[in-house]
């Protein structure tokens, strides 16, 4: 997903609501529910002035923002918006931007994993007086899987700009046939997928590539999203629910990580560190992975099979499923990109009002046609323009978004996972690695660290 920003490697008191400008205002007027598919307008703009939007992203993306924020300021005559892109550098140049008085009025933020953080650091304003002033019921217009990562102890900072389940079943068909397997399905369950990397592993070639090449069962992926839908396939978490514990040494936390590390080490599904061409994105994107999890971003990014793709397109077919059901969900992680106004801004009724227009309007179309990922905005995902961008994998999209889950997080996000990952990752490289050693020590040094909520 784009809110994974795929160019790869993205402060304290609570502001007081008379300190918000334009709270006279008369609430926004707009249509949704019964709105004609991409013609969703958010009228009667109140908000007029210059607003600051920050952004990520690659070319694509900075086209597809350049448009909408042209069309924003089009339905709100008076309003200027001064555009910051930032290709690679995103996260620094934003805590710069804050750390020296200089915050961009609207900004991105990725909301699995950086809304706790920048509210708790006290960076963002509230925006529930003006939610409640336009008469917003979030749950009908956004997905419900990914309104947990627009707030943070019981405040709304953010507004969903796209959701989408980071753990679809991307199959390579053409590795499939080769080895005369039926292709997966949405109600496979883990057996089902361990059956067919197992299969799919050894030297062979394929319809779309003749050289006879090892190829891998599934490309491996443990990284932070990775392990946390490990867990959720066996009911168990890394986060208690008051964010006070971790849990990773469970039984149910251990059995899973044991499931996908036999998956590796023994049953040689997956490629191991020292074997080539078994990486999740570059492995499949090559043909020498039959399986892999991603967003629907895929259709972009993977695959450039999509009109917003600029790359070469990939030489062999392939299709889409539900994330395999573990022992007791099929639950995949969620990410959404949240649209947040800064608490320093002195023009947040105009920093909201393009906030709405790029989530729930049409400038949401234009970036959802643009391929950076499926819209939060539900009324949208029947709009022409994404459905010709997303194709046949919008109607998996959408379903796997009933089946995923917001992540429980802390404001010291990246120094929480890493450490976890610091500590998880002997164990996933090593064929002998102890999942009581690694998962003992993970719980002991996020602890110590004072890294949990």
């Amino acid at each position: 997903m784009k809110t994974k920003r795929l160019w790869l490697p993205v402060l304290g008191a609570a502001l007081l609501v008379g300190s918000w400008g334009g709270m006279s205002n008369a609430a926004s007027a707009y249509t949704h529910a019964n709105a004609p598919a991409g013609k969703i307008k958010i009228s009667n703009c109140g908000g007029k002035g210059t607003v600051k939007f920050m952004f990520w992203g690659d070319k694509g993306d900075l086209a597809a923002q350049t448009a909408s924020i042209k069309a924003a300021e089009k339905a709100c005559p008076g309003l200027h918006v001064i555009a910051d892109w930032h290709q690679s550098d995103y996260d620094t140049a934003l805590k710069t931007a804050i750390g020296s008085g200089n915050a961009p009025d609207l900004f991105q933020l990725d909301g699995s994993k950086r809304v706790p953080q920048y509210a708790t650091e006290g960076a963002l304003a509230p925006i529930d007086s003006y939610i409640k002033r336009d008469k917003i019921n979030l749950s009908k217009i956004f997905f419900k899987t990914c309104l947990g990562e627009m707030s943070y102890k019981g405040k709304t900072y953010g507004l969903m700009r796209s959701c989408g389940n980071q753990k679809i079943l991307f199959y390579n068909k053409d590795m499939f046939d080769a080895k005369k397997l039926k292709y997966p399905t949405n109600s496979w369950t883990l057996a089902d997928f361990s059956k067919a990397a197992q299969k799919l592993s050894g030297n062979y070639s394929t319809s779309s590539d003749p050289t006879s090449t090892l190829r891998y069962g599934w490309g491996w992926h443990s990284d932070d999203f990775g392990m946390e839908t490990m867990l959720y396939q066996y009911g168990a978490d890394w986060l208690s629910k008051n964010l006070k514990q971790c849990t990773l040494t469970t039984p149910a936390a251990r059995a899973a990580f044991t499931w996908w590390h036999n998956l590796r080490w023994n049953l040689h599904g997956a490629a191991t560190p020292s074997q080539a061409g078994g990486d999740w994105f570059g492995g499949f994107q090559n043909g020498t992975v039959g399986m892999t999890f991603a967003g629907a971003w895929a259709e972009d990014y993977l695959f450039n099979h999509s009109p917003g793709s600029t790359g070469a397109p990939v030489k062999f077919k392939w299709g889409a499923a539900l994330l395999p059901k573990g022992p007791k969900t099929r639950l995949g992680i969620m990410a959404a990109t949240a649209e947040v106004v800064s608490k320093t801004s002195k023009n947040k009724n105009a920093a909201y009002w393009l906030a709405r227009f790029i989530t729930e309007g049409q400038g949401a179309v234009l970036m959802g046609a643009s391929g950076a990922d499926t819209p939060g905005a539900k009324a949208l995902w029947n709009a022409p323009a994404v459905k010709k961008e997303f194709g046949s994998l919008l109607s998996v999209a959408l379903l796997a978004n009933n089946y995923g889950r917001t992540p429980r997080l802390v404001p010291q996000y990246d120094d929480f996972s890493s450490t976890i990952q610091s500590a998880m990752d002997n164990y996933w490289n090593s064929a002998s690695g102890s999942v009581n050693d690694a998962t003992s020590k993970a719980c002991a040094d996020v602890t110590s660290k004072g890294l949990l909520g």
